[in-house]
């Protein structure tokens, strides 16, 4: 299935090479079609022909049939002229419209009437688009290659067939109430609908028609061989076949809500077709994004009066919006094409402007991804590359007096394309660039003609010289591929060229946004940096070659004291033949000695610590506050001690500590706050809060911001113990006030959990659970305006403490909110019922730690049991201790 979704895009790419973008037109544009009844008249002047139509006259003349009557039809404004003809020996007339054909003749009919007085029609490549006929009439379209194999088609359906010969009058009559009576026809027939004002086909209906053309385009797409498709004069015809369907063009209905269900359709699709290749979030943004994109093109289209405005999504690739364009100046196509990604780019800027860095838990909607989105899709639409709006603005402005610049760009545009989607890695791009190559050659033939074109000429005398041209560029093309060149010329000549100041004023406007991204990424990546300037460096360390050799051998091994004690010895040894080449009082010495104290056995350790620390020396890597702290740790491992006989044996350290090392502050608090704990322990809390509150004096007098941050949260837990609430209150505002001095992202964190966990013992339920979803999630540093405009450098929440989170949501009853929350991130539960009780580290915090055990127990998920818990231990070891690593 996922490597089903994985195809989806080039799923719908190949659609687009399949008959079914032919079906989907047909059916739009014929519900779009207006039907009118027709009025027919006998003209009794003399047929006066062109010199095209005359070639279709001798056609049917070579064939035996002469003239009957000739005269003239009109559907609404539309008016078009026919003849009707006999044949001099077959019992058959022929009816020939000069109206728009099938790309080689004008249509022809051939007719005959039964006995019964049943009509036989004989249509050619006709009879797909024709809704119904009148009663008594039956129909038939051979889809024939010439006028005379459409005759012979003909021919056969009469054999064995009981005809009668009308006179000329009667067969005119006959015809004539045909035509008439087809609009009444369909009426009946319920094949066509009445929507403000106007007669349409109904869905159905247009659907049918539309599948029956698909069914004969491979029949239709046959040459058709006539007199009239070998002679000079079909500039003429394709001319005449032009501007005709132009009138039906102008004859379209407004059908209500048509495009509006055009633009939902597609619209959904687009989103469900985006939502199982990424997901819904992601399919919603870029929907919205595109929306208001060709919204503000369709928008400046009609403000400067574009003819049948419609918009529609295109799956995996984007939005489209299509206009018949009129005469309009150059700064209003440049507007237009603006209008498009300047609205959506400066939405996008303003959105990360004003957002803030953090979102809520689990947010519905990630704002941060929709701006930076549309600030990416729009800049990128600014390209100067074709056939992107920026390409667009490009040649308006530069190319449109040079059509073989034009050519040139088209070139350059694709192979810039191919390397953005290489560059990329976007395989969704190359559409662009084989697109632009496979009309090249469209491209140069319409260059080809640009330069025969005479703006200055009526309509139909530019459309006659194009396609006298385009014949002699493209002979075998049909009707409907020249038509399409040569209305492109047309088009583009509706377009003003571009004066020296509108040129001016383009570029301008295309340059600023680049230029204000330019200055974002140099901002973002070379500026600003956190380190502050002009500010003396550290001259780099100057060592000997004996120096680097053995520091780099004790950087390599110096955290691997899990080494057997082999190994570890012939450690020892390599650095001690270093370090007898060096000199006396070279620190690395005390490195190496302190390296020999972590390798001899426990009880001779503190006295080796001892002797270093009373020489007053220190090492390269090893400062005075490392060898207290691992002094202390020898000393004081007690383990399963009384908490008087702790008490003891913490004293003595700290004294001892105290007369080889004084002033040591931060290296002997954590000891300094277990003999505060063991006191506590013993009966005498009066004692252990005295100490404590003296830390933190010490720490504020000292302005030691790491010292103040943990003492502070072992008084305020000291409060909760001992339920001291008010006093708790108190401190936590004083630790505030300090810690603004000096913010730092894990104090706020710190602060912000031990409020929370006081709010909630407290019986404070409500702004407890608030205060938990502020320590509970991360907090991304805020990025800066550059990365903003560029939206990038925002780092998504993330959950840190599930376990707390769910704690504080059940106490305020959202027992469900908080089982899913641990069903989401189950490391903890899985951490929990492998290890189901646990040591607590964190010096009264008791009150947590069962908080946590009971939340826990009730609340995991029991499909998570007995999966790997890996390295979750130590995380959880850190939760529980409820302090940030500093």
């Amino acid at each position: 299935m996922n490597d089903l979704i994985e195809l989806l895009p080039w799923l719908f790419i190949a659609l687009l090479f399949t008959p079914l973008p032919l079906l989907l037109v047909l059916f739009y544009n014929l519900l779009q079609v207006v039907e009118y009844p027709c009025i027919t008249q006998i003209d009794d002047q003399p047929l006066v022909q062109q010199a095209d139509e005359q070639v279709a006259v001798d056609e049917l003349a070579a064939l035996g049939f002469s003239i009957v009557r000739h005269g003239s039809f009109s559907l609404a404004s539309l008016s078009r002229r026919w003849v009707l003809f006999r044949h001099e020996n077959q019992i058959a007339f022929a009816s020939l419209m000069f109206s728009l054909g099938h790309g080689g003749s004008y249509p022809v009919t051939f007719c005959s009437f039964t006995a019964e007085g049943t009509a036989l029609l004989t249509h050619n490549r006709l009879l797909h688009l024709l809704a119904t006929h009148p009663a008594g009439i039956e129909a038939a379209d051979p889809y024939a290659d010439s006028l005379q194999a459409h005759w012979q088609a003909h021919l056969a359906r009469l054999e064995g067939r009981s005809l009668k010969r009308p006179d000329d009058e009667e067969i005119c009559r006959l015809a004539l109430q045909q035509w008439q009576d087809a609009f009444p026809a369909r009426v009946a027939a319920g094949m066509l609908v009445q929507r403000a004002g106007a007669w349409f086909y109904t869905v159905r209906q247009a659907w049918r028609m539309a599948w029956n053309t698909a069914r004969v385009r491979r029949k239709m797409a046959k040459p058709y061989l006539s007199a009239l498709s070998g002679s000079p004069h079909i500039p003429e015809f394709y001319t005449c076949c032009s501007m005709q369907l132009a009138e039906l063009q102008l004859l379209r209905g407004n059908r209500p809500y048509l495009n509006l269900l055009l633009l939902l359709g597609t619209g959904l699709v687009a989103l469900l077709g985006w939502a199982l290749y990424a997901n819904w979030q992601t399919g919603l943004a870029l929907i919205i994004i595109l929306l208001v994109h060709e919204a503000g093109h369709a928008l400046a289209m009609r403000l400067f009066g574009y003819g049948d405005v419609k918009m529609f999504f295109l799956p995996f690739l984007g939005a489209v919006v299509t206009g018949q364009p009129k005469s309009v100046a150059a700064w209003k196509q440049a507007v237009m094409y603006l209008a498009g990604p300047l609205p959506g780019l400066i939405a996008g800027v303003v959105l990360l402007l004003t957002l803030g860095p953090v979102q809520q838990a689990l947010p519905a909607v990630n704002w941060h991804l929709v701006a930076s989105m549309a600030v990416f899709i729009n800049l990128f639409n600014l390209l100067p590359v074709t056939p992107l709006d920026g390409g667009r603005l490009v040649e308006l402005a530069l190319l449109q007096r040079w059509p073989w610049a034009r050519l040139a760009f088209t070139l350059l545009s694709a192979i810039g394309m191919a390397v953005a989607a290489r560059f990329l890695q976007a395989p969704l791009l190359w559409v662009l660039p084989v697109f632009l190559l496979l009309g090249i050659r469209q491209q140069w033939r319409q260059v080809q003609l640009m330069r025969m074109a005479d703006r200055n000429q009526p309509e139909d005398a530019q459309l006659l010289k194009l396609f006298t041209h385009a014949r002699q560029l493209a002979p075998q093309q049909p009707f409907a591929k020249l038509n399409a060149l040569v209305r492109g010329v047309l088009a583009s000549h509706k377009v003003h060229t571009a004066r020296w100041w509108e040129s001016c004023a383009i570029v301008l406007l295309l340059i600023a946004p680049w230029s204000v991204a330019a200055w974002a990424v140099y901002d973002a990546m070379w500026t600003r940096t956190d380190v502050p300037q002009f500010t003396e460096q550290p001259a780099p360390r100057q060592r000997t070659q004996l120096q680097r050799e053995f520091d780099a051998y004790f950087e390599d091994e110096e955290d691997n004291y899990d080494l057997e004690p082999a190994k570890w010895r012939d450690r020892h040894q390599q650095l001690a033949k270093i370090a007898a080449k060096l000199p006396a009082d070279d620190p690395r010495q005390v490195d190496l000695a302190v390296d020999q104290v972590a390798g001899s056995p426990v009880s001779e350790r503190v006295a080796a610590l001892d002797a270093i620390l009373a020489s007053g020396k220190q090492g390269e890597f090893n400062g005075r506050d490392v060898l207290v702290q691992m002094e202390l740790q020898y000393a004081t491992a007690s383990y399963g001690q009384e908490p008087a006989q702790q008490v003891q044996t913490l004293q003595a350290a700290l004294a001892n500590i105290e007369h080889l090392a004084p002033g040591r502050l931060l290296a002997t608090l954590d000891t300094r706050i277990a003999l505060a704990h063991a006191k506590d322990l013993a009966g005498d809390s009066p004692a252990a809060q005295s100490m404590l509150v003296d830390l933190l004096g010490r720490a504020e007098v000292k302005r030691d911001p790491d010292a103040y941050d943990l003492v502070g949260s072992k008084l305020t837990w000291f409060h909760i113990a001992h339920q001291q609430y008010g006093k708790a209150q108190q401190l936590q505002h004083q630790i505030r006030q300090f810690g603004n001095a000096q913010p730092k992202p894990w104090r706020r964190f710190n602060a912000d959990l031990d409020l929370a966990w006081l709010q909630l013992l407290s019986g404070d339920k409500a702004t407890g659970l608030a205060t938990m979803g502020n320590a509970a999630y991360s907090h991304p540093k805020p990025p800066r305006l550059s990365q903003r405009l560029l939206g990038v450098g925002y780092v998504r929440p993330h959950l840190r403490l599930p376990a707390d989170m769910a704690y504080a949501l059940a106490a305020n009853g959202q027992t469900a909110e908080a089982r899913a929350l641990l069903g989401k991130t189950d490391w903890e539960c899985r951490l929990f019922q492998e290890h189901e009780t646990y040591r607590d580290s964190a010096p009264w915090q008791q009150a947590r730690t069962g908080a946590l055990f009971k939340t826990l127990k009730e609340l995991c998920p029991q499909a998570v049991a007995g999966k790997a818990v890996g390295p979750a231990i130590m995380m959880m070891a850190a939760r529980c201790a409820g302090t940030a690593t500093h």
